[in-house]
C-alpha cells in the first residue's frame, strides 16, 4: 500500500489544473497557426509533468517488510557477585563451547556486593539481537529487569538464560513497614524470611530489647502489631538455622528504627454529635469546632461535617489560602449540606471537587470512543524461522477474540443516550464507527465489533508493532467535534511502543476535559503491564480495569439502577491506583444514604455506590491543596467507614490529605537507615544553620541542611546527634537463590531459560531470533522526477519537430 509523507501537497494540482485551461484556450504553442493536435498533446504532457511533480513533492512511498539476516551473535552478562556462590557453575566453559556455533562477547559484573544486572543489560542490547544472563536474577541496584525487558521488547531483541542449581543452603530475614508513625497507633511490620535449602527456621523478634515473637515456623512471612510511645524505637529481627549448613552468617540479623511522632493536629468542624470525634481521637490530635476560627494555619489538615453553607461561605477565602499552602480539607456530608443546604452556585462550592445540587442528573450522557488494540501481540502473531524461510503462525484464539468480546460487553452495558464511537490500532488507526447516539446504532456497532478483524493492509505489511499514540490521537481527533463530556476506553495489553509520547498526549488531552479509563485485557492476564496502563488512565483523569472489573464501565456509563434515601447500598472503588484506595477491600461496607453530587472535570472519582453515585471524590485545589469529598452515609454518619474493617479508607484519606505529618515542625532531624558501606545522610530541616563537632552541613535549600555522608563497616544500631538509625547486611545477600522471574523475562522477550547441557538447542533459537521481519520504505519521488524531466524532454522535441513543419 502507498503512503505519502505530504499528503497535503496534492491540494496544489488544483490550481495547477485551472491554469492549464486557461492556457488550453490560448496560444501557448510557438506559431500562430500551431494545430490544434499539438497544442492538445502538449497540454497534456505538460499537465502529466505538473502533476508527477506535484506527486513528487508530496513524497510517495511504500512501506514492506523484508527478511533481515540479522546479526546472530549472543552478548553473554556473566554475574560474579557474592550471591553466585550459591551455584556451581563454570561460564567460561560453557561459553567456550557455545561460542563454536555462534558468536559470543563477554560483560561481567565483578562487584561483589551488588548486583546491576538491569544496567548491564541495557548496555549489552547495543550490542546484539541476543542478551545471555548468567546470573541468580537478583538485582539489587539500578535499572530493573523489567525495564530492561521493556527496552528489548523495543529493540526487538531476545534475553536469555541459563539454568542454575543452587549447592548451598542459607536463611536470611528482613524488616518491613514505615520508618515514621505516630505515636498510639497501631501499626504492623512484616519479618520476611527467605529459605535456601531450609525447611523451617527459628525466628526472633526484639522490639526495645523485649521479646515479642520466638517461634520455629515455616512460614516466610510473620506479622507484628504494635503502638509506640514518641521518639525511637528500635527493632531486631534474627533467624536461626544450623550454623554449619547456613552458608551466608552475615544475613541472619535484621535491624530497623523507627521515629516516632505526635499526633497530627487537625482541625475537626461540625454540629452534630458524630462518632467521627472518636475515630480522629485514636489517631489524631484533633480540635472540635462548631466555626472555622480566624487562624486555621497550625492545622494539618481540617475536617468539616454536614456544615450549613451559611457558616463556610464567609470563610472560603481563609480556606483558599489554607489550601494554596499545601493543606488539605476533607469534606463529609449528611442531612445539613450540599443539596439539603445551600451549598450550590455558593463561595464554597469551588473548593470542592463535586458539583452539589439534587437537579444535577446523576451521570450526565456523554461521548465515548472505544480505542482496540489490533496489533501483532493482540492477533497472537507469532514467527517461525524454518529453512523455507518466515513462517507466520496465528494462534487459533487470539487476543483479538477476547478484545472483540470484551469490547462487545462494554457496549452492551453503556446506557442508550451515550454519543459511542469505535476504532482500532496497529502501526495506524482504523475506523470501526463514528460517535453517534447508541440507540442509534446499538447493535450495528455490536456487530461490526462482532466481526472486527486485521485489515487486508495490514495482514499484507504483517504489522506486529502496537503504536498506541496513533489510537489515542485519532481518538482524540473524532471526539474533538463533540460537544458533550468526552471520554477514551482504551482496551490494551499495555505491551505498546511510544509510551512518553502517548503519556503526554494523555496529559494535554485531560487539560481539556478529555479522560481516558485504560482495560487490561489479554490471554493471558500475566502479560498485561498493568503498570502502564493504571499510568496512563491517571495521566488522562481516568482510571484502570482489570479484566474482571467490567462492572466499573458499567456503573460509570451504564444504568446500573436508581436506589432512594433509606434503602441499602454497596460502595466499589473505581481508582484503585490512588494512595487511599490501593491494595483495598471495601466489600460489604453497606450505607443507605448520599447526596446528590457530581465529580468536576479535574477531580477523580475513587469510589461510588453501586449504583453510581459519588461516594469518595478528590482533587488538587490550585495545585497545591488537597481537597475530598466524602458524600454517603449510613444513618447520617460514616458508619462501617469507622469500623475496624473498612475504617482505612477514612484514615488514609485524612493521611493524604496531611502528607508528612512533620511538615509544619519547625526543626526535624531525619537519618535513614542504611547498609553496610553504603553512605546515609543526616537532614536538618531548621531556620538556623545546624552546628555540630561530628558533621559538617550544606545547605540544599531553603531551611533544609544535609551532612557529610555516613558510611558504617558494621551492622547494627548507631547514634547521631539526637536520632538513632540502624545499619543492615549488603543487599546482595537478602535473596539468595535463582530468581524465577528470570523465566517471565525471557519469555515475555521471545528468549527461554536453557539449561547449561542444551548449548545446540540454545544457539539454534538465537540464531533463528536473529532473522527478523523488519520495515523499510521505498520512496518514488526520484523516479518520478526522473519521468517528468523525460516527457519534458518528449515536448521539446515534439514541438520542434512541429515547428520545423509549419516553416
Amino acid at each position: 500500500m502507498f503512503n505519502m509523507i505530504y499528503p497535503e501537497r496534492l491540494y496544489w494540482l488544483a490550481p495547477i489544473i485551472v491554469a492549464m485551461i486557461v492556457l488550453l484556450s490560448i496560444n501557448f504553442v510557438k506559431g500562430a497557426k500551431a494545430k490544434k493536435n499539438v497544442r492538445l498533446v502538449v497540454f497534456i504532457v505538460r499537465g502529466l509533468i505538473f502533476a508527477l511533480l506535484v506527486l513528487a513533492l508530496a513524497v510517495p512511498y511504500e512501506e514492506v517488510n523484508i527478511l533481515s539476516q540479522g546479526n546472530p551473535r549472543v552478548t553473554a552478562i556473566i554475574d560474579n557477585s557474592a550471591s553466585m556462590q550459591a551455584f556451581n557453575y563454570n561460564p567460561e566453559l560453557f561459553l567456550e563451547k557455545l561460542n563454536t556455533k555462534i558468536p559470543v562477547s563477554k560483560k561481567y559484573i565483578n562487584t561483589k556486593e551488588m548486583t546491576r544486572l538491569g544496567d548491564a543489560v541495557l548496555k549489552g542490547l547495543g550490542e546484539s539481537d541476543n542478551i545471555l544472563v548468567i546470573s541468580d536474577g537478583q538485582n539489587t541496584e539500578g535499572s530493573t529487569l523489567l525495564e530492561a525487558a521493556l527496552e528489548a521488547s523495543v529493540r526487538n531483541a531476545s534475553i536469555y538464560a541459563l539454568q542454575l542449581e543452587s549447592i548451598i543452603s542459607d536463611a536470611s530475614i528482613s524488616i518491613q513497614g514505615p520508618s515514621k508513625v505516630v505515636s498510639g497507633v497501631e501499626t504492623t511490620y512484616t519479618v520476611n524470611v527467605n529459605k535456601l535449602g531450609f525447611h523451617d527456621a527459628q525466628v526472633k523478634v526484639k522490639i526495645d530489647g523485649t521479646t515479642v515473637y520466638d517461634e520455629t515456623t515455616i512460614d516466610e512471612q510473620i506479622f507484628v502489631t504494635r503502638s509506640f510511645e514518641k521518639g525511637y524505637h528500635k527493632i531486631e529481627a534474627e533467624v536461626i538455622v544450623d550454623e554449619e549448613e547456613d552458608h551466608f552468617s552475615n544475613n541472619n540479623k535484621f535491624y530497623m528504627t523507627i521515629k516516632v511522632i505526635d499526633k497530627p493536629k487537625i482541625l475537626y468542624v461540625t454540629e452534630t454529635d458524630s462518632p467521627l470525634n472518636m475515630f480522629l481521637e485514636a489517631l489524631y490530635e484533633p480540635i472540635r469546632s462548631q466555626s472555622i476560627p480566624g487562624n486555621i494555619s497550625q492545622y494539618l489538615a481540617v475536617i468539616i461535617e454536614d456544615m450549613p453553607a451559611g457558616k463556610l461561605n464567609p470563610k472560603t477565602e481563609l480556606l483558599k489560602e489554607y489550601l494554596t499552602q499545601g493543606n488539605g480539607i476533607l469534606v463529609i456530608g449528611g442531612y445539613n449540606s450540599f443539596e439539603r443546604d445551600d451549598y450550590k452556585n455558593s463561595m464554597f462550592e469551588t473548593i470542592l471537587p463535586v458539583t452539589v445540587g439534587s437537579t444535577v442528573k446523576k451521570r450526565a450522557d456523554a461521548d465515548l470512543m472505544i480505542v482496540i488494540d489490533i496489533s501483532g501481540s493482540a492477533q497472537g502473531v507469532r514467527y517461525n524461522v524454518t529453512p523455507e524461510g518466515l513462517v507466520k503462525i496465528v494462534d487459533p484464539i487470539s487476543q483479538i477474540d477476547v478484545m472483540k468480546a470484551f469490547a462487545v460487553n462494554i457496549v452492551k452495558q453503556l446506557r442508550l443516550g451515550h454519543g459511542v464511537g469505535a476504532l482500532a490500532f496497529s502501526t495506524k488507526a482504523y475506523k470501526i464507527a463514528d460517535v453517534r447516539q447508541l440507540y442509534e446504532h446499538k447493535p450495528d456497532l455490536i456487530d461490526k465489533l462482532s466481526r472486527l478483524k486485521v485489515p487486508e493492509e495490514q495482514r499484507e505489511r504483517g504489522d506486529v508493532d502496537s503504536n498506541v499514540y496513533e489510537g489515542i490521537l485519532a481518538a482524540y481527533e473524532k471526539l474533538n467535534t463533540q460537544s458533550r463530556e468526552k471520554n477514551i476506553i482504551l482496551m490494551t495489553d499495555g505491551q505498546v511502543a511510544y509510551r512518553a509520547q502517548t503519556l503526554e498526549l494523555v496529559k494535554s488531552m485531560a487539560k481539556e476535559g478529555i479522560k481516558v479509563y485504560t482495560i487490561g485485557v489479554a490471554r493471558n492476564p500475566l502479560n498485561i503491564d498493568e503498570q502502564f496502563l493504571q499510568d496512563l488512565a491517571e495521566a488522562g483523569y481516568g482510571f484502570y480495569v482489570g479484566m474482571d472489573e467490567s462492572n466499573k464501565i458499567n456503573v460509570l456509563f451504564g444504568d446500573p439502577g436508581e436506589v432512594e434515601q433509606g434503602q441499602s447500598f454497596d460502595l466499589l472503588a473505581l481508582n484503585t491506583n490512588h494512595f487511599i484506595t490501593r491494595d483495598i477491600n471495601i466489600r460489604g461496607a453497606k450505607m443507605n444514604g448520599f447526596n446528590r453530587v457530581t465529580a468536576k472535570r479535574s477531580a477523580r472519582e475513587l469510589i461510588v455506590s453501586t449504583p453510581g453515585d459519588a461516594a469518595l471524590t478528590v482533587w488538587n485545589f490550585a495545585g497545591l491543596g488537597k481537597v475530598a469529598a466524602i458524600t454517603v452515609n449510613a444513618g447520617g454518619t460514616l458508619g462501617p467507614l469507622l469500623e475496624e474493617k473498612h475504617s482505612i479508607i477514612t484514615s488514609r484519606t485524612i493521611n493524604w490529605l496531611i502528607g508528612d505529618p512533620e511538615r509544619k515542625t519547625e526543626y526535624i532531624l531525619t537519618v535513614p537507615d542504611t547498609r553496610v558501606n553504603v553512605p546515609t545522610y543526616v537532614s536538618v530541616k531548621s531556620d538556623k544553620h545546624p552546628v555540630s563537632e561530628e558533621l559538617t552541613f550544606s545547605k540544599v535549600s531553603e531551611n533544609l541542611f544535609l551532612s557529610n555522608a555516613l558510611v558504617s563497616e558494621e551492622p547494627g544500631f548507631a547514634n547521631v546527634l539526637d536520632a538513632v538509625y540502624a545499619v543492615n547486611y549488603p543487599l546482595e545477600y537478602e535473596k539468595i537463590g535463582f530468581n524465577g522471574a528470570l523465566e517471565h523475562i525471557s519469555t515475555a522477550t521471545g528468549g527461554k531459560i536453557f539449561k547449561d547441557s542444551e548449548i545446540e538447542e540454545m544457539a539454534e533459537q538465537m540464531i533463528k531470533n536473529s532473522r527478523r521481519m523488519r520495515k523499510t520504505n521505498i520512496y518514488f519521488h526520484w523516479a518520478l522526477i526522473m519521468t517528468a524531466i523525460i516527457l519534458f524532454l518528449f515536448e521539446i522535441a515534439y514541438r520542434k519537430m512541429h515547428e520545423r513543419k509549419d516553416a
